[in-house]
């Protein structure tokens, strides 16, 4: 499976801005470092965002379709793999996203309520463990994935847990 048109544009052209720091703008080892946060900073949250929202327009998800998401962060991912301060976890978190959609909404549940949510009934997000996370992930991202209509209470009643 390999990844998407527009995916290899973007990691030609994120090269291509690499190559063109790397030969021309940059002088010393700190320099090259301070320019290429600019450059690409937050770039992985942007992806990652973009790809979690995306799902939103999609009509019909199938495991295919889902591998090949999966593929497309992945490839991003590899693009950037040559800076150095790349927060790596956003990629994970739009994949583990996308990966949610080949589990049943049982299971979705399930997940989310041990692996968001603490044990002993914490409404404020924090994940298990006492640890507060930013997961990256909005209520309407949590509304997408489980295409939740406003009567099905479970669901509303977990959602209102996540806020």
């Amino acid at each position: 499976l390999e990844s998407d048109w527009y995916i290899t544009e973007l990691n030609q052209f994120i090269n291509w801005i690499y190559d063109k720091l790397e030969r021309h703008w940059i002088k010393s080892d700190e320099d090259k470092r301070r320019k290429r946060k600019f450059v690409f900073g937050g770039m992985e949250e942007i992806v990652a965002r973009g790809v979690v929202r995306g799902l939103g327009k999609v009509r019909v998800v199938n495991r295919n379709g889902v591998k090949k998401m999966c593929r497309n962060v992945y490839a991003v991912q590899q693009a950037m793999g040559k800076m150095e301060d790349l927060e790596e976890k956003w990629f994970d978190k739009a994949r583990r996203y996308w990966m949610f959609m080949n589990l049943d909404e049982k299971e979705r549940l399930r997940i989310v309520q041990e692996e968001y949510l603490k044990d002993d009934g914490d409404t404020e997000g924090e994940a298990a463990g006492g640890e507060e996370e930013d997961d990256g992930y909005t209520e309407e991202d949590w509304r997408e994935l489980f295409k939740t209509p406003e009567g099905k209470t479970e669901v509303n009643d977990l959602l209102a847990k996540l806020k």
